[in-house]
Protein backbone atom coordinates (compact mmCIF):
# COMPACT_ATOMS: atom_id res chain seq x y z
CA UNK A 1 0.00 0.00 0.00
CA UNK A 2 1.26 3.45 -0.92
CA UNK A 3 2.07 6.14 1.60
CA UNK A 4 -0.02 9.30 2.00
CA UNK A 5 2.28 11.50 -0.12
CA UNK A 6 2.24 9.00 -2.98
CA UNK A 7 -1.54 8.60 -2.79
CA UNK A 8 -2.06 12.39 -2.87
CA UNK A 9 0.33 12.73 -5.83
CA UNK A 10 -1.51 9.94 -7.70
CA UNK A 11 -4.83 11.71 -7.01
CA UNK A 12 -3.45 14.89 -8.60
CA UNK A 13 -2.05 12.86 -11.50
CA UNK A 14 -5.30 11.06 -12.33
CA UNK A 15 -7.34 14.19 -11.62
CA UNK A 16 -5.21 16.00 -14.24
CA UNK A 17 -4.37 18.69 -11.71
CA UNK A 18 -1.18 20.70 -11.18
CA UNK A 19 0.26 20.69 -7.69
CA UNK A 20 3.11 19.72 -5.39
CA UNK A 21 3.08 17.13 -2.62
CA UNK A 22 6.37 16.90 -0.76
CA UNK A 23 9.13 16.20 -3.29
CA UNK A 24 6.67 15.29 -6.06
CA UNK A 25 5.21 17.73 -8.55
CA UNK A 26 2.37 17.01 -10.95
CA UNK A 27 1.89 19.24 -14.01
CA UNK A 28 -1.09 19.32 -16.35
CA UNK A 29 0.04 20.56 -19.77
CA UNK A 30 -3.39 20.26 -21.39
CA UNK A 31 -2.70 17.17 -23.53
CA UNK A 32 -0.50 15.39 -21.00
CA UNK A 33 -0.21 15.27 -17.21
CA UNK A 34 3.22 14.40 -15.87
CA UNK A 35 4.57 13.44 -12.46
CA UNK A 36 8.07 14.48 -11.45
CA UNK A 37 10.02 13.31 -8.41
CA UNK A 38 12.89 15.66 -7.54
CA UNK A 39 12.43 17.12 -11.04
CA UNK A 40 12.82 13.75 -12.82
CA UNK A 41 9.94 12.63 -15.05
CA UNK A 42 8.56 9.36 -13.67
CA UNK A 43 5.04 9.21 -15.16
CA UNK A 44 2.96 10.58 -18.02
CA UNK A 45 -0.79 10.45 -18.57
CA UNK A 46 -1.59 11.04 -22.25
CA UNK A 47 -5.16 12.35 -22.11
CA UNK A 48 -6.32 11.63 -25.67
CA UNK A 49 -5.33 7.95 -25.61
CA UNK A 50 -5.55 7.45 -21.82
CA UNK A 51 -2.12 5.80 -21.98
CA UNK A 52 -0.10 5.89 -18.75
CA UNK A 53 3.68 5.60 -18.99
CA UNK A 54 5.91 5.03 -15.95
CA UNK A 55 9.67 5.13 -15.40
CA UNK A 56 12.07 5.13 -12.48
CA UNK A 57 14.14 7.75 -14.38
CA UNK A 58 17.28 5.85 -13.44
CA UNK A 59 16.56 6.10 -9.71
CA UNK A 60 15.62 2.70 -8.30
CA UNK A 61 14.77 4.10 -4.87
CA UNK A 62 12.06 3.24 -2.37
CA UNK A 63 10.45 6.68 -2.90
CA UNK A 64 10.35 6.29 -6.70
CA UNK A 65 8.88 2.81 -6.37
CA UNK A 66 6.27 4.10 -3.92
CA UNK A 67 5.14 6.86 -6.30
CA UNK A 68 4.89 4.40 -9.20
CA UNK A 69 3.07 1.85 -7.07
CA UNK A 70 0.47 4.49 -6.14
CA UNK A 71 -0.20 4.94 -9.86
CA UNK A 72 -0.37 1.19 -10.46
CA UNK A 73 -2.63 0.76 -7.43
CA UNK A 74 -5.01 3.38 -8.85
CA UNK A 75 -5.08 1.39 -12.13
CA UNK A 76 -5.80 -1.85 -10.26
CA UNK A 77 -2.45 -3.26 -11.36
CA UNK A 78 0.07 -5.27 -9.33
CA UNK A 79 2.86 -3.21 -7.83
CA UNK A 80 6.58 -3.14 -8.47
CA UNK A 81 8.65 -5.14 -6.01
CA UNK A 82 12.36 -5.65 -5.47
CA UNK A 83 14.51 -8.76 -5.07
CA UNK A 84 18.26 -8.41 -4.47
CA UNK A 85 18.25 -4.85 -5.82
CA UNK A 86 16.37 -5.71 -9.03
CA UNK A 87 12.89 -4.32 -9.65
CA UNK A 88 10.16 -6.63 -10.94
CA UNK A 89 6.63 -6.01 -12.15
CA UNK A 90 3.84 -8.26 -13.42
CA UNK A 91 5.26 -11.51 -12.09
CA UNK A 92 8.86 -12.00 -13.04
CA UNK A 93 9.12 -9.24 -15.65
CA UNK A 94 12.18 -7.14 -14.84
CA UNK A 95 11.28 -3.46 -14.66
CA UNK A 96 13.46 -1.40 -17.04
CA UNK A 97 16.01 0.95 -15.53
CA UNK A 98 15.59 4.47 -16.93
CA UNK A 99 13.08 3.50 -19.62
CA UNK A 100 9.35 4.10 -19.93
CA UNK A 101 6.82 1.26 -19.69
CA UNK A 102 3.16 1.52 -20.58
CA UNK A 103 1.08 0.85 -17.46
CA UNK A 104 -2.32 1.28 -19.09
CA UNK A 105 -4.48 -1.79 -18.49
CA UNK A 106 -6.27 -1.25 -21.82
CA UNK A 107 -2.97 -1.59 -23.68
CA UNK A 108 -1.79 -4.44 -21.47
CA UNK A 109 -5.02 -6.35 -21.99
CA UNK A 110 -6.11 -5.99 -18.35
Amino acid sequence: MSNITSTKAATLFFGRKTGTVGNTTVYNHGEVTEMRLFGKLIAENVHESSDIFISNAGWATRTTKDRLNAILEHLGERGIYQVKGVWYWKGLTEFPLNGFTCANPRVLGG
